[in-house]
């Protein structure tokens, strides 16, 4: 496998001519229902995007009420699949929200606002290439707003059940400097036994903008959540409660025509239950880089290529310290002007994983 990626490195440096072309099963975790009241939203085969002003047409209060209005997309509070599965991999500013410490595609939606997402891009069924192992079913691609002066909001509201939620976040720019915090909470004492939840998130985002094509981006979150897991009407679950914390770190640098992200994930869940005699313990962190640069090829289009690293450390109280590393490479092709909705995408991608079978896509 080594071979072959030595091989592939000397094929991309090559003329580009070569080319051608989690829904959540938590026990008692409660998703808001799928309705098929969904606005118009314009496709591109497999390719969807969701702009700023359409968003601010839905007036969704969370990401989940977004992509919900999307065709084959179905999301909840902490998960999301695409035409089914839950292989899907979302990013934001270029650095993943999934939660490392989940085996079904959870999703920590909780660290992006609808208020500030600028645009979304939903690549169903495809990614894998780019994006790698576990986007098999899509790719969800979140960009925020950039920060050209002072703004802020406040968002609040309350209801039934002792439910509160708040948001805030203020941002503003100094000559070429950026800088935004931002904080929230979430609480309910819920509508049955032992389904209360309360949730805090703080993050804080610090940038340096040299030109258009030339920026330094730090961004930090914390999210802090409790809850009950009540179960189901014929297995009740009164005991059962759920501690967890997520921190997300990724410094991203853009030098056209170079993108740099190294990214930082780390969750530590807490399950106990004393009627059935459980306490149980999960820790997991990843880091990882990835190196992207793009360049046009004229008639051919454009040619992407790019190479990985990602490192998994995960410890808990039922099993041994495991750790894992990932090496990748990639080489894509896209062919555009064909017509005025298509575009053909070719290309190669090798992974060296150290815990399981390296393969070649």
């Amino acid at each position: 496998m080594r071979t072959l990626l030595i091989c592939l490195f000397i094929l991309l440096m090559q003329p580009p001519t070569i080319f051608a072309d989690e829904q959540s099963t938590a026990t008692g975790e409660e998703h808001p229902p799928i309705t098929d009241n969904r606005s118009p939203i314009t496709e591109n085969g497999d390719t969807i995007i969701i702009t700023a002003e359409e968003i601010r047409a839905m007036q969704a209060h969370k990401m989940a009420d977004i992509l919900n209005h999307v065709p084959g997309v179905n999301a909840g509070t902490s998960s999301v699949s695409i035409r089914g599965s839950v292989k899907v991999k979302v990013f934001v500013d270029g650095r993943p929200i999934n939660d490392p410490t989940s085996s079904h595609g959870s999703i920590k939606w909780d660290l992006v606002s609808p208020d500030e997402v600028e645009r979304i891009e939903i690549l169903r069924g495809k990614g894998g290439l780019r994006y790698g192992q576990d986007a098999s079913g899509g790719v969800i691609l979140i960009t925020t707003r950039k920060v050209q002066r002072l703004t802020g909001n406040v968002k609040a509201y309350g209801g039934n059940y002792g439910t509160g939620y708040g948001y805030a976040n203020l941002q503003t720019s100094v000559g070429r400097w950026v800088f935004g915090v931002n904080g929230g909470f979430e609480s309910t004492d819920g509508y049955k036994v032992n389904n209360d939840q309360e949730r805090w998130q703080g993050g804080v985002r610090l940038g340096y903008n040299r030109d258009a094509k030339r920026s330094i981006t730090f961004i930090g979150d914390y999210l802090d959540d409790e809850r009950g897991l009540s179960g189901l009407p014929e297995h009740p679950t009164p005991f059962s409660r759920k501690s967890t914390d997520n921190t997300s770190l990724s410094l991203q640098a853009n030098w056209s025509p170079v993108t740099s992200t190294t990214y930082y994930n780390g969750g530590n869940n807490y399950n106990t239950d004393v009627t059935r005699g459980i306490d149980q313990t999960l820790r997991v962190a990843e880091w990882g880089e990835d190196l992207v640069t793009s360049m046009a090829t004229g008639d051919w289009g454009e040619l992407s290529v790019g190479g990985a690293f990602r490192q998994g450390l995960a410890s808990g109280s039922d099993f041994d310290d495991q750790q894992e590393e990932t090496y990748s490479m990639f080489a894509a092709q896209t062919v555009s002007g064909l017509d005025d909705h298509i575009s053909l995408t070719a290309g190669l991608r090798a992974n060296i994983n150290s815990a399981f079978d390296d393969a070649v896509n």
